[in-house]
């Protein structure tokens, strides 16, 4: 799904006459896919388990967001289990949501996050530096149980924690 979603938003980025180091700050940084392996199909995907989380309150979620911070959306869909969109603010500012099942996950994934609890929800945090000094990429994963899902969010300007836990509470997950 990741790699679907990638390619989705790269040939969003080519609409809009986006190349170079747009194209890969968004690929590479957020999804982990460089161009070179965009493309490529013949990786064996395993089966996903579908997310439990309502596809309407995900929906709805991002819709708060939207309204209160000005963000356009560029792209809303539950595609094979799994619930993602992308919200933009400008040519800088993106900011990936993604709901899948907790089953998806191998045990240990987020070991290397800052893990702490907020609004009675473990959180794991993760920002992956820039390069240059430029800022990084800011992720915060929330676990709920309930749904026994993990709603991931990943932004390209909002990257601190007290950012990423901002970004939450307007999500209301």
């Amino acid at each position: 799904m990741r790699l679907q979603v990638a390619l989705r938003i790269k040939e969003w980025l080519k609409k809009q006459k986006m190349k170079g180091k747009y194209l890969i700050i968004v690929l590479t940084l957020i999804f982990g896919v460089s161009q070179s392996t965009a493309g490529d199909t013949d990786q064996e995907e395993k089966k996903i388990v579908p997310v439990n989380y309502p596809f309407e309150k995900f929906e709805k979620a991002v819709d708060r967001l939207v309204q209160t911070d000005g963000y356009s959306k560029i792209f809303l869909e539950s595609k094979e289990g799994i619930h993602g969109t992308t919200l933009s603010k400008n040519l800088f500012h993106y900011v990936f949501i993604m709901a899948e099942s907790r089953q998806n996950k191998a045990a240990g994934e987020y070991s290397g996050y800052e893990q702490f609890i907020h609004k009675n929800k473990k959180c794991h945090y993760y920002l992956k530096p820039g390069k240059d000094g430029k800022r990084g990429t800011g992720s915060l994963v929330i676990e709920v149980p309930e749904y026994d899902t993990y709603i991931s969010i990943h932004s390209t300007a909002a990257a601190g924690k007290e950012d990423m836990v901002n970004l939450f509470d307007k999500l209301d997950f």
